[in-house]
């Protein structure tokens, strides 16, 4: 018993040491569920960077990513992955401090989108009935 109690004190402390453990982001759907996008999603950070007519998917979220550049680029990694497997083909990102700011982490938004050109007639059908395209609303609290 002592040494499986040391074991997992041990694996705990590893896995500190180790940086931000990138857990799975919160997801609100805004739109159709597709299924998933096996090219490469494109990663913008404002909206005019945003080229193509396109529908919204939802909405990621991922809290608690402590604020160093490995760290947020891990958990847009994991972010990217995540929503092209809800069927986006692109994301808008954005970057919030937690808190009031002091605790050294951020949450990170990425509003998953799915562009025109990438549908059938069936998909356009239901991003139309959601009536969000072209619609990237900006993320309050």
């Amino acid at each position: 018993m002592k040494k499986l109690l040391t074991l997992t004190v041990l694996s705990v402390f590893l896995a500190a040491c180790t940086g931000f453990l990138v857990k799975e982001p919160d997801w609100i759907p805004a739109g159709p569920a597709f299924g998933p996008y096996n090219g490469a999603v494109d990663v913008v950070s404002d909206p005019k960077q945003i080229t193509k007519p396109y529908g919204n998917l939802g909405m990621a979220r991922l809290r608690g990513v402590p604020k160093n550049s490995k760290d947020i680029q891990n958990a847009v990694d994991t972010m990217t992955k995540f929503v092209a497997a809800k069927g986006a083909t692109g994301m808008l990102i954005a970057q919030e401090a937690e808190g009031d700011g002091t605790t050294g982490t951020v949450m990170l938004v990425g509003y998953a989108i799915k562009y025109k050109d990438s549908v059938t007639p069936e998909d356009q059908k239901a991003i139309e009935q959601f009536k969000l395209i072209g619609v990237v609303d900006n993320y309050k609290k």
